[in-house]
């Protein structure tokens, strides 16, 4: 079952290159790299992907490690390729998420300059297919 979101997602997938993760599975997934020794190669990967989607950001609070990446990924990315950033929390609510306010201010800032943003405002269909 596909949301909403997922199936204008597949639409997208067939015209740009595109990742989609989780934001704690992406981040996960670059951590893991680092006993590895591919970080870099992973990291500049999602920097150059032409669209990156981070779903759920923000529903847990962020390590420093995740926290320092989150404002890496987002320097990398910004002006240069495009992202989707999905989250049930208010952007205002970010704060909460970094222990560091001046990286969580440089964050938030890049996100929302040039930003589009889109609220949906309705009842879950998760909740109301149960």
């Amino acid at each position: 079952m596909c949301s909403t979101g997922e199936k204008a997602l597949l639409g997208i997938r067939a015209i740009a290159t595109l990742r989609l993760a989780r934001a704690g599975t992406l981040l996960s997934w670059l951590h893991g790299a680092v006993g590895e020794g591919s970080f870099d190669r992973r990291f500049k990967h999602v920097i150059d992907v032409p669209l990156l989607v981070l779903d759920d950001f923000g529903l847990v609070n962020l390590t420093i490690r995740e926290q320092t990446d989150v404002y890496e990924i987002v320097c990398g990315r910004y002006e240069r390729r495009s992202s989707i950033i999905t989250s049930n929390r208010e952007v205002s609510e970010w704060f909460s998420l970094f222990q560091n306010p001046l990286l969580a201010l440089a964050v938030i800032n890049r996100v929302i300059h040039q930003a589009i943003r889109f609220v949906i405002d309705g009842p879950s269909y998760r909740l109301t297919e149960s």
